[in-house]
């Protein structure tokens, strides 16, 4: 079995053999051996060694360096007649080591990783990794001045660089809270570094600590000018103009849905779509009641790390009981949110759009628009500016939205029986569910497997503990099942409304068929072409989409 060898020198010097800590005392071979370490895998000349070990080298200086190489070979655990970690080269010697066994070579890996990536969140994962190799100061406990003043330095810049490209990762995440403390201690370490300090001011500002963001850069400022006679540079004046004319980020996204249960692989496409940086716009399509809205909501919970700057929510009201909401009256709650005074809207909708524009560049917003009806409505509160996102949800596909803006899609049906049933059971419990399983099975048909539907039923259920499932489910199985899924007092809450206002926006030739349709259960193309009178292959738009369940 191979031995394993593993070592450290991004902090005091570190040997383990098979785990087994090396104890290596005589100040000379640590030397050595730290010597060997930082230039792993290539020859280190003999003469190189020799200054790192005196400073007046005596005149066996070479022969004194063989000695100290067969020492640290037994240290080690090397072959003394067939050495494979310490190797003697023409020129000098070289120290054999995997890059995972030795801290600087994995600091150096995943720094070197993350610079090829630009994706944020890998680039932070890397620098995450790339900062736990550091133990403290590198080459803390050896003795040499020499090797200390020609690497410490490289190592230290190296470590400092990696902290400031993970500070702005974490801040493109939406991190900032969690930088702050480090921040601190780092801007004390290294005073001089002035993007640390930009950092520093903006992770301040962005977690509610304008004050603390602001004293901070007039401390600097001050001791720059007054300790080495110069100005701040661009990038910190840059993040002091942030901090005074951004307002506190608005957050504006309805609460989560407690009780959501699947739509795995939309939730995961969501989240892939707007974690792009090309300003992309998602739209959730699909019937009344397969739980777009809910879908949303998630989506933009799971990515609000992502826009530090703000969340704005519009309900736009396309197929509500009340008008639809005029995008010029968004606009005006938008800018109200975003800091612009009253007074300052203009009153003509382009104008407002132009506006609402300028003032989200340059910012991470992302902006949720629920119950969409038409591309006409939408199109005005676009961005269209890179680092902001639109989620979108209508009961159209709003293909004329995509002619001149890219569109991604995300279509939702009904739920499978197994999304179904665990709707159910987040609201029933699982003991309740475990109860009667057939009759959870069979309410959640009746429901035609619609997450509005089973959780207007679920919520029915669990205002009555004591009522049997299968009882609920049996007074859902007469002719007016729709009118029963609903919530008394609460119209949103109401299945048969929502397909009501949505049928109220077909042609009459489409209301039409869907109440001939209706009336005969099951059919094909050709039986519904019998039935209207017309060819198979015609394409209806009261057909396209709707759950088979509720027709």
């Amino acid at each position: 079995m191979a031995v394993v060898r593993e070592y450290g020198v991004l902090g005091p010097l570190e040997a383990r053999v098979d785990g087994r800590s090396v104890d290596i005392t005589t100040p000379k071979l640590r030397v050595l051996l730290a010597a060997l370490l930082v230039s792993a895998n290539r020859v280190v000349p003999v003469e190189r060694l020799v200054g790192y070990l005196w400073d007046e080298p005596p005149a066996s200086a070479r022969k004194t360096v063989q000695i100290y190489v067969l020492r640290l070979r037994r240290l080690l655990g090397d072959d003394p007649d067939r050495p494979d970690v310490i190797l003697t080269r023409p020129d000098g010697y070289l120290v054999s080591v995997a890059d995972e066994h030795l801290d600087l070579s994995r600091f150096t890996a995943a720094a070197t990783a993350a610079g090829r990536t630009d994706d944020p969140a890998g680039q932070a994962a890397l620098l995450d990794r790339a900062e736990a190799s550091w133990r403290g100061p590198a080459l803390a406990d050896v003795p040499s001045d020499s090797l200390r003043r020609e690497v410490g330095p490289w190592l230290a810049e190296e470590r400092v660089r990696a902290a400031e490209r993970r500070a702005r990762a974490y801040l493109e995440l939406g991190r900032h809270a969690e930088l702050v403390g480090d921040l601190v201690l780092l801007t004390e370490e290294h005073p001089w570094r002035e993007p640390l300090w930009a950092h520093l001011v903006i992770a301040l500002h962005r977690s509610g600590r304008q004050a603390d963001a602001l004293a901070t850069y007039r401390a600097v400022d001050q001791r720059f000018r007054t300790e080495l006679g110069v100005d701040v540079g661009p990038e910190l004046r840059a993040a002091h103009q942030a901090v005074l004319s951004a307002e506190r980020p608005v957050g504006q996204l309805p609460a989560d849905l407690r009780g959501f249960a699947g739509r795995h692989a939309e939730l995961a496409a969501l989240e892939a779509l707007l974690s792009a940086d090309d300003s992309p716009v998602a739209l959730i399509s699909g019937a009344p009641g397969v739980g777009k809205t809910a879908l949303a909501v998630r989506a933009a919970h799971r990515v609000r790390s992502r826009f530090p700057d703000g969340q704005l929510h519009a309900d736009l009201r396309g197929f509500a009981a009340e008008p639809a909401l005029e995008p010029a009256v968004v606009l005006a709650r938008f800018l109200a949110a975003l800091g612009v005074p009253p007074g300052r809207v203009p009153a003509e909708l382009d104008e407002r759009a132009a506006m609402f524009r300028s003032v989200v560049a340059d910012r991470r917003v992302l902006i949720v628009l629920d119950d969409a009806a038409s591309p006409a409505q939408v199109r005005p509160l676009l961005p269209g500016v890179p680092g902001c996102a639109v989620l979108l949800t209508s009961r159209h596909d709003l293909r004329g939205l995509g002619v001149r803006q890219a569109l991604d899609r995300v279509r939702l049906s009904e739920l499978d029986p197994a999304g179904a049933l665990a709707v159910l059971a987040a609201q029933l419990g699982p003991d309740r569910c475990a109860a009667e399983p057939e009759a959870v099975s069979r309410l959640a048909a009746l429901c035609g497997y619609l997450p509005l539907a089973l959780r207007i039923a679920g919520a029915h259920l669990s205002a009555d503990p004591y009522r049997r499932v299968s009882d609920y489910a049996a007074s859902l199985s007469g002719p007016d099942r729709l009118a029963r899924l609903s919530v008394d007092g609460d119209e949103s809450s109401a299945l048969l409304s929502a397909y009501t206002r949505s049928c109220a926006g077909l042609r009459p030739d489409d209301r039409t068929t869907l109440r001939r349709l209706a009336s005969v259960g099951d059919f094909g193309s050709t039986e519904a072409a019998e039935l209207l009178g017309t060819s198979p292959w015609r394409r209806c738009a009261c057909w396209t989409g709707w759950p088979r369940s509720t027709w």
